[in-house]
């Protein structure tokens, strides 16, 4: 049907995150768990982009969705690759590169600061900018932070 504007804005989390990167991070060690914790947030990705899809049915999946940890198109929906092992492995090597070990402790402001590159990645979806957390999942409208993908012909395919 035609899109509901309030629906987007259902879809995006509200109010400050719950849990810390410390949490997401070690759950990011331990592939089901991972699956389990970036579930949601991935699914309403999906959401948002299914939506973009009917807008404009000629959008080629691989071609607009790439991603920024892994630097390469997601080559399918974003739930299949942000919760693949794949990912998990990136992101897991991208921690351990801003010295975030599990057993220091991992402030959220130093995570933020150290891993702005990848952390935060940010959307173009239905004329609004959204951004998507890779370590905590979540999701909100945001103009300010957050890094595009380059268009993804500059990546490779995923797998």
């Amino acid at each position: 049907g035609p899109w509901d504007p309030d629906n987007f804005s259902a879809i995006l989390d509200s109010g400050t995150a719950k849990s810390s990167y410390e949490e997401a991070i070690e759950k990011c060690w331990r592939k089901e768990k991972w699956r389990e914790h970036v579930r949601a947030g991935a699914e309403k990705l999906n959401k948002l982009f299914d939506v973009e899809w009917e807008r404009n049915p000629t959008l080629r999946w691989d071609e607009f969705a790439a991603c920024i940890v892994c630097e390469k198109r997601m080559g399918g929906r974003p739930t299949d690759h942000i919760c693949s092992d794949n990912h998990r492995k990136e992101l897991l090597r991208k921690v351990r590169e801003v010295h975030l070990d599990c057993d220091q402790q991992a402030a959220d402001e130093i995570v933020e600061e150290k891993a702005a590159a990848w952390l935060w990645q940010a959307f173009e979806l239905q004329g609004k900018r959204v951004v998507f957390n890779h370590l905590s999942g979540r999701i909100e409208e945001n103009t300010e932070k957050g890094t595009k993908a380059p268009e993804p012909s500059g990546y490779s395919t995923s797998a």
